[in-house]
């Protein structure tokens, strides 16, 4: 079940699609209430991909090729075996992810998402915190969408978005900084970003943009 989260007006109205495909992934992973980082990506023009083929496999074997992470979304790599889904293909079993997970479907539209966050505690109990190495998963997605863009055969104009869920039950620090300068923290329940429209050859200054935003938003 979804839970009584605050949504994006804009997405549902602008971008049925797009939120048609979040509502579900929070439903498929069981994240109810809890805060969570999603990415979406989709062609604009209708594809039909067949999602057993080898190629598109190793694309969620391999997740953003040169990212450097290891922990956390590992690039958004397959960690626990592809399993198949409904709307197509995930990078696990949705009943054993890890705290993040990315799948890609048969219209072309792809999604990550992270749950699992660093935690520091907080009047004794541990609190989930956001950092500013999450902008490397902005720039991870973008690459893992060009990526899936080659894979498809998706040659025109795409979009990408991203939403940050019960943004204000997440604590936000400065990587090895816990206790210095604290940045600014979320004042909205649901961060959505505006859903940027650009060529294959566009999607890395796409994520670089999403990034800046993340960065701005969070006065890192």
């Amino acid at each position: 079940m979804v839970a009584n989260r605050k949504f994006s007006s804009s997405l549902e109205q602008f971008h049925p699609v797009l939120h048609w495909r979040l509502m579900e992934f929070i439903e498929d992973y069981s994240l109810g209430d809890k805060p969570a980082l999603v990415w979406q990506w989709r062609p604009v023009d209708r594809v039909e991909v067949d999602v057993t083929a080898p190629a598109v496999h190793d694309l969620m074997s391999r997740g953003a090729v040169s990212s450097r992470v290891q922990a956390w979304w590992y690039g958004f790599r397959s960690s626990y075996g592809i399993a198949n889904v409904f709307p197509g293909l995930s990078s696990t079993d949705p009943r054993n992810a890890a705290g993040w997970a990315a799948e890609v479907h048969t219209d072309g539209h792809l999604i990550a998402g992270l749950w699992s966050f660093p935690e520091l505690a907080v009047d004794g109990a541990p609190a989930p915190c956001l950092s500013d190495f999450h902008m490397e998963a902005f720039r991870d997605f973008a690459e893992l969408s060009g990526a899936a863009a080659t894979v498809i055969g998706s040659t025109g104009a795409s979009c990408m978005t991203a939403s940050l869920l019960a943004a204000t039950s997440l604590r936000i620090v400065r990587s090895g900084n816990h206790w210095g300068h604290q940045p600014r923290p979320a004042t909205r329940d649901t961060m959505q970003w505006r859903v940027r429209t650009g060529s294959n050859d566009q999607l890395r200054a796409i994520g670089d943009a999403m990034a800046a935003d993340y960065k701005r938003a969070f006065a890192f």
